[in-house]
């Protein structure tokens, strides 16, 4: 049986398997640019930092997006976990 799981908790943990695949499966569109995925999903990880002071100003979020600046794989963005 599988754990419930917040979005963000799931996405982190297809993203750290490696397995992005897996959170777009069902849009075709995605599926054709994986690495506008994986840069979104690295975005988006550290705009949920539970850590408010290691999230991106929206400064830095824009020159992300607009490719200005290289997104980092971002670490946990949990201080803690569910799973034992």
């Amino acid at each position: 049986m599988e754990e419930a799981a917040t979005l963000t908790e799931w996405a982190y943990e297809r993203y750290s398997e490696g397995n992005l695949g897996k959170l777009v499966e069902n849009d075709g569109e995605a599926r054709k640019n994986m690495g506008r995925v994986d840069m979104l999903v690295k975005m988006v990880m550290w705009c949920v930092q539970d850590e408010p002071s290691q999230r991106p100003n929206m400064h830095t979020i824009t020159m992300m997006l607009e490719g200005a600046v290289l997104v980092p794989a971002p670490p946990c963005p949990f201080l803690y976990s569910f799973k034992p």
